[in-house]
């Protein structure tokens, strides 16, 4: 192959990989499910990132500081550093 292209098969499968993947990218329909699939595993995301915040009991975005009574996080930071 690479006597005939220059290139190694390796490198023809990628750029054949590259190509297909462009052309089913192409398709409007195709582009609508992959937006459609983001949209919902973003919607499940927050869903989670909404139920741990309850369950934390905060109201703050994500980076937020802990609530200084809790020392449940400091207890596994120091057991795991022995």
């Amino acid at each position: 192959m690479v006597a005939l292209t220059g290139k190694t098969l390796n490198n023809a499968g990628v750029e054949a990989s590259e190509d297909y993947v462009a052309k089913v990218l192409s398709d409007p329909a195709v582009r609508d499910k992959a937006l459609e699939s983001l949209q919902e595993e973003e919607r499940a995301l927050q869903e989670r990132r909404q139920a741990l915040q309850n369950i934390l009991g905060e109201d703050k975005t994500a980076g937020g500081t802990p609530d200084p009574g809790s020392t449940r996080s400091a207890t596994r930071k120091s057991k795991s550093s022995e």
